[in-house]
């Protein structure tokens, strides 16, 4: 399983995706494949979702490629980019450096992708229910 940082902004509404809108696809790599995941860094907010890929990558005539994904998790607060630099220095991966420009997808190191994870463990569906 590789893991992709999806760049978006906000205005193509990914947290439709979440909210389970007919939104089965979204613009992603050309190496993306079934069972891939993909941190989805909504700029201006940082890293909000995380999706399951649920198609491998197909051609698309407006943005390249496509894949079809679901909602796997969200990240509350979303991981924001101070966080991940954080957490990931500039010798081991580049592009939060960059403040991600000229990225739309990009795929990340097992090592950095468990770090970033990391800033915002997964609560229980139990704990999910007493913060409620």
């Amino acid at each position: 399983m590789s893991t992709y940082l999806f760049i978006t902004n906000p205005q193509y509404t990914p947290e439709r995706v979440e909210e389970g809108f007919d939104v089965p696809w979204w613009s992603c790599s050309s190496t993306s494949q079934l069972g891939d995941h993909a941190l989805v860094y909504v700029t201006g907010v940082g890293i909000q979702y995380e999706w399951c890929i649920t198609s491998d990558a197909k051609r698309n005539g407006k943005w390249k490629y496509i894949c079809d994904v679901e909602h796997f998790r969200t990240f509350d607060p979303p991981i924001e980019l101070k966080d991940i630099m954080e957490v990931v220095n500039k010798e081991e991966w580049k592009p939060p450096y960059l403040h991600f420009r000229g990225y739309r997808s990009i795929a990340v190191p097992d090592n950095i992708a468990q770090r970033i994870r990391s800033l915002r463990p997964e609560q229980s569906k139990a704990d999910r229910r007493i913060l409620s």
